[in-house]
């Protein structure tokens, strides 16, 4: 692994890791108030509460929500208003309210506020007997909303960590891996070695057999020359000194001797291409070796970065564990 990208991960893992601890460590409080909204000239005692959520989901939510109570009317010329006339409410009243809301955002805050009357009675102004059940329901929407932020942050810590354990495993296996390999290289090197070991045993054997040969072809050699002379001697006597039965039994010797001699260079030759062979062996054994003792530095070096792979892996897990941790805590926070 290349320990620069491993060491700027790491950096980089633990400065999110302090971002994330210093934005998940205070408790997560709804906070549902009183509020008046001076709506088309006219005021609206209300309810309201800021979230800092995503916009286009909080807003949406609360469309949601108002649509369980009645039909939602968005006035044209206020894009960020909600009106139910007919708001069917039964742990509020079973007689239909009128809803009035807005959802307003700025600088990433969005605030919701609504007024709630029945007939000409402001439900949502402090003092009314249904006052606290209104403020509740505002107050639960608030939470479930945070809440839903908050196990979508529990779900992605939960992936981080797995995704961590699951590195941590597969750097443990690579380990494992290693090791074999090492092992393995080992036991090349030694069957490569007793591998040279028996060339060089075959080649010293071959410089025996072929200095053996060369005195073996030279003694068939002087042999045939001398008996090519005997033969030269017997054409240049008289044909009448010399019977038919020695010409054939010399010139029978004399090819027997040919072939000693032919055979001797011919084991010679056979000799030399072995040798020549056991030579590009060598060649290739030794090449084998250095290849061999390359990869073993390569697998060493393997080692020690796995090894330092491990403590990191380690160390990342725990991180992913208290940030986990962080986050349950923050949702049991939630209030």
């Amino acid at each position: 692994m290349n320990q620069y990208t491993t060491t700027n991960r790491i950096q980089i893992a633990g400065f999110l890791s302090l971002l994330f601890f210093s934005t998940t460590l205070s408790a997560q409080s709804v906070d549902v108030a009183t509020a008046t909204e001076t709506i088309d000239g006219k005021a609206y005692p209300g309810l309201q509460t800021v979230l800092n959520l995503d916009e286009k989901k909080v807003k949406d939510s609360w469309r949601d929500l108002l649509k369980t109570y009645g039909k939602v009317e968005i006035p044209k010329e206020a894009k960020n208003r909600y009106e139910v006339k007919m708001a069917n409410i039964p742990e509020i009243t079973s007689l239909p309210l009128s809803i009035t809301s807005t959802a307003n955002t700025q600088q990433g805050a969005t605030t919701i506020f609504w007024a709630m009357r029945l007939d000409s009675t402001f439900i949502t102004q402090s003092g009314h007997p249904q006052f606290a059940k209104v403020k509740s329901l505002m107050h639960d929407f608030a939470v479930k909303m945070y809440q839903e932020k908050v196990n979508a942050e529990v779900t992605d810590a939960q992936k981080l960590l797995d995704k961590q354990l699951k590195e941590q495993t597969a750097t443990l296996r690579e380990s494992e891996n290693l090791a074999k390999s090492v092992e393995k290289n080992k036991a090349e090197k030694i069957k490569l070695e007793e591998e040279v070991v028996k060339n060089k045993e075959d080649a010293e054997k071959l410089v025996k057999e072929m200095e053996t040969s060369k005195k073996e072809y030279q003694q068939a050699l002087t042999a045939w020359e001398d008996q090519n002379k005997v033969m030269e001697e017997l054409k240049g006597k008289p044909a009448e000194e010399v019977s038919a039965d020695r010409k054939k039994e010399e010139t029978k010797k004399l090819d027997f001797l040919n072939k000693q001699k032919q055979t001797r260079a011919n084991e010679g030759k056979r000799l030399e291409q072995n040798s020549e062979k056991n030579e590009r062996e060598k060649q290739t054994l030794l090449t084998k070796l250095q290849k061999n003792a390359t990869e073993l530095e390569h697998l060493l070096l393997s080692i020690e970065q796995n090894k330092k792979k491990q403590t990191q892996d380690i160390s990342l897990v725990e991180e992913r564990k208290k940030e986990l941790e962080v986050v349950k805590g923050r949702l049991a926070s939630i209030k």
